[in-house]
């Protein structure tokens, strides 16, 4: 997952994280648009929208074929995400919108007010755009973090709509619903016996952005390197797991970190879910000669990726592992 709302990411970033999806057989682009920090994304119908809530960018509906027709090229789905009904103060920056979002928990997560005909007009105007442009079979509502409940799956009969859910946010949903779980891994049973498709990207281990501190310079969590990332299990007795994702919140990553935090880690997160049956404990050595031969595809490949172990064991695995 990729986060284009806290700091924008070029379309060049965008295509270059494809690049390395391909090569590391990661093959679902979650695409975090909206978020309530900005609203990058143009819309035709209102596009006060992006030219009063970006902030360092807009993709234009050009970008966003571009980056579609890139990625399917290469055998990735694009999965937009439009964070609500919460997460959307970045939509009412505008004079004409203004009232159509509520500040609800202080100055962050302000959500939609669903009183107004004027919000539905405007929500009704995004998701029509969403739906023509974005022809994966799924789409993400967010869904978290929010003070009220309103259904916006209407507007999408034909798609699959993911939400966010964890220990504390679990918003009533349909049986056909996707759950995106983002608690932490020990928690993960709290799905079992629900028909619902789950996707995991558990706090714990696949936030990339955990351990580099938040956008109040305080600690935010501890990082995690990819040795713990292996130990990662998305085989859940009796909960229909569909796939997992590696999700790079943007509060502290830009155009000029991007790589650098997600590549490596994110490779891990690819080869974890395609050989899950593979022991750390008894084959770290190959886990990790592995992982620095790929190390080095990617930076012949014009990769800025961090190492996996010290220089001296790169060439003898046998010194550490």
């Amino acid at each position: 997952m990729i986060d284009t709302s806290r700091h924008f990411l070029p379309v060049s970033e965008i295509l270059k994280a494809i690049d390395h999806m391909l090569y590391s057989k990661l093959n679902v682009l979650h695409w975090h648009i909206i978020d309530e920090d900005a609203f990058p994304m143009e819309v035709p119908e209102v596009p006060e929208l992006s030219e009063f809530g970006h902030i360092g960018g807009i993709f234009t509906v050009a970008d966003i074929k571009t980056v579609i027709e890139y990625a399917r090229i290469r055998g990735i789905r694009v999965v937009p995400e439009i964070d609500s009904p919460a997460h959307t103060q970045s939509w009412g920056r505008s004079e004409k919108y203004k009232d159509i979002t509520l500040t609800c928990n202080g100055i962050y997560m302000g959500q939609f007010d669903p009183t107004l005909d004027l919000t539905w007009e405007v929500v009704n105007d995004v998701m029509n755009y969403v739906n023509d442009t974005f022809d994966d079979q799924y789409v993400h509502f967010g869904g978290d973090e929010t003070t009220a409940e309103k259904s916006l799956e209407r507007y999408f009969p034909t798609k699959k709509v993911i939400y966010w859910a964890n220990e504390d946010i679990d918003l009533p949903m349909q049986d056909e619903d996707v759950i995106e779980w983002w608690g932490i891994s020990t928690n993960v049973g709290r799905m079992v016996g629900r028909k619902n498709e789950v996707i995991l990207s558990n706090y714990d281990i696949t936030y990339l952005d955990i351990g580099f501190g938040n956008f109040y310079g305080n600690v935010y969590g501890v990082y995690e390197d990819w040795r713990k990332m292996y130990s990662y299990e998305p085989r859940v007795p009796s909960v229909n797991v569909i796939g997992g994702e590696s999700c790079m919140w943007s509060e502290l990553t830009n155009k000029h970190t991007f790589e650098q935090k997600v590549i490596q880690r994110s490779s891990v997160i690819g080869e974890r879910l395609w050989n899950v049956n593979v022991d750390i404990s008894s084959e770290i050595n190959n886990i990790a000669t592995r992982l620095t031969a790929h190390t080095q595809r990617l930076r012949e490949r014009g990769f800025k990726v961090w190492p996996v172990t010290v220089g001296l064991c790169e060439q003898d695995m046998d010194i550490c592992f």
